[in-house]
């Protein structure tokens, strides 16, 4: 459905767009553009705002690559950053949420799940480009906090830790080791 937008957070792969446009539609036929960049750069995040705008779509119009590949996107997160959420909806710094009752935190190496009821769940970490490395949780645990330790096999980079209950994402949380 027609939602407003002002704000697009884009995590490119090593295939990256050295220029491209944000476009938004209300019918997926007439895009307008919303943004337009020439500075992207290999596995880097671009973070951009622009005017509060309705749309029903938003795409990344490539308009020269960065290698010879195509364009490749690890993530392309779309927000309204224009509306405040109220104090009930908020979340404390370091929490990640997309469901706003099923909570993460990472802290010392331990990831913190609280869940809002009892459910059937799994606890995976993937890596940027959405491989799968680990399950930390797998099955049915009863509502309330709960606790995984990260494997110390994991090595260095950039991990999503992600929270599912069949599948319907509860939460994710990015992680930098």
């Amino acid at each position: 459905s027609e939602m407003s937008v002002n704000r697009v957070i884009l995590k490119w792969n090593s295939d990256y767009a050295k220029a491209f446009k944000i476009q938004v539609s209300k019918d997926n036929s007439t895009w307008t553009d919303v943004y337009s960049a020439s500075k992207a750069g290999a596995r880097c995040v671009t973070d951009e705002t622009f005017p509060t705008t309705a749309a029903r779509y938003v795409r990344m119009h490539g308009t020269q690559r960065g290698t010879t590949g195509g364009y490749s996107l690890f993530e392309f997160m779309v927000l309204n950053d224009s509306v405040s959420p109220s104090t009930e909806t908020m979340l404390p710094p370091g929490k990640s949420s997309f469901s706003s009752e099923a909570i993460l935190t990472c802290k010392n190496n331990t990831i913190h799940y609280s869940l809002p009821s009892d459910n059937s769940v799994k606890l995976e970490i993937v890596d940027g480009r959405g491989k799968l490395l680990a399950v930390l949780a797998d099955g049915f645990k009863q509502s309330g906090d709960h606790e995984a330790v990260l494997p110390g096999a994991l090595g260095r980079g950039m991990f999503i830790i992600r929270l599912t209950s069949g599948a319907k994402t509860l939460a994710a949380l990015h992680v930098r080791l």
